[in-house]
């Protein structure tokens, strides 16, 4: 059966506490963990009961949901198909989202990946993490793959502010021998804090991990496509994990994005200041502003008439 922490019957119960007729009480959650102590993985029978139950609770704004939840985490496995159409009947139907959700979505054959289901979000929460089961990420959308998937982070309703994926490292692929490139629509003017860890766990299965140090020579590739996302003002991060070292290498990794970054900021950094104009862009310049006090300043003067001498003769550039 489902798991009746999802129905009507929450833990709270707001009829047992007398109040004041006049006042009105937002019953709000600060953290919620739902998990499945007796899942047997992602063949168990009871799974496809107990997300329809879940995501019809969701949907309908039942159970749990009736109450503003600040933190949800969901420590159980979800078919992308079913979440992503979860989801969209959350947005169309202006369901309660909790501020930060973290979850972990299964890519199967459906078709889905995690780009559409960023990208759905993206206008629902602040805050997006990607997390592991039992060590274990069943997302199989490659650091390519991800950039090369069209995403626009530009959308005037766009929420989200932090977002840590897990992306997979494809082992028989090497940067340096494709064209790394982003089709992303960007940057956001939202995001505040962008995190990519790199799942690395095939190559060591296939006994492939010295082919990271592909990935390293060509980190100003990942280093560009991340920027282009999150945009001057955005906190990156880089990490790499595995089923068997939860930090293999991170802080070399991260250390050669933080310096890439650096540089790339350096570079779009442009230098703004004052010159002073010729006689001709003056002339020019004071035509212009002739022209435009006919309509501005039809009632009230020449618009020239309140700009000293040295104000008409300065004008500001891009140097």
């Amino acid at each position: 059966m489902p798991p009746n922490w999802i129905g009507d019957d929450f833990p709270i119960e707001p009829h047992s506490y007398t109040f004041p007729e006049d006042w009105f009480i937002n019953w709000n959650i600060k953290h919620i963990t739902m998990s499945l102590y007796d899942y047997e993985g992602p063949d168990d029978p009871e799974l496809p009961e107990v997300l329809q139950s879940f995501y019809e609770t969701w949907t309908k704004n039942k159970g749990l949901f009736k109450l503003h939840i600040d933190e949800m985490v969901l420590q159980f496995k979800k078919p992308i198909r079913g979440l992503y159409e979860a989801l969209r009947q959350v947005h169309e139907r202006s369901c309660n989202v909790p501020r930060i959700i973290k979850l972990s979505p299964w890519e199967n054959d459906s078709g889905f990946r995690i780009n559409d289901i960023i990208q759905q979000m993206s206008s629902m929460t602040e805050q997006i993490e990607i997390i592991r089961l039992r060590s274990v990420s069943y997302i199989h959308t490659t650091v390519y793959e991800f950039f090369e998937s069209q995403i626009d982070w530009t959308a005037p309703n766009a929420k989200l502010r932090k977002l840590d994926l897990i992306l997979n490292v494809d082992s028989e692929a090497y940067l340096n021998e494709k064209e790394f490139k982003s089709n992303h629509i960007g940057p956001s003017n939202k995001l505040q804090h962008f995190g990519i860890t790199l799942d690395i766990s095939s190559m060591i299965e296939q006994g492939k991990i010295d082919h990271l140090a592909n990935y390293i020579l060509e980190i100003e590739q990942i280093a560009k496509a991340m920027f282009s996302v999150g945009g001057m003002n955005c906190h990156y991060s880089l990490k790499v994990i595995s089923n068997k070292n939860e930090q293999a290498g991170s802080g070399f990794l991260n250390g050669q994005l933080q310096k890439e970054i650096r540089g790339i900021r350096q570079g779009d950094r442009r230098v703004q200041g004052w010159r002073q104009l010729s006689v001709s862009e003056r002339k020019e310049t004071s035509q212009l502003q002739q022209y435009k006090s006919q309509f501005i300043y039809k009632d009230y003067g020449r618009a020239t008439d309140n700009l000293s001498s040295d104000a008409r003769r300065l004008q500001p550039i891009d140097l």
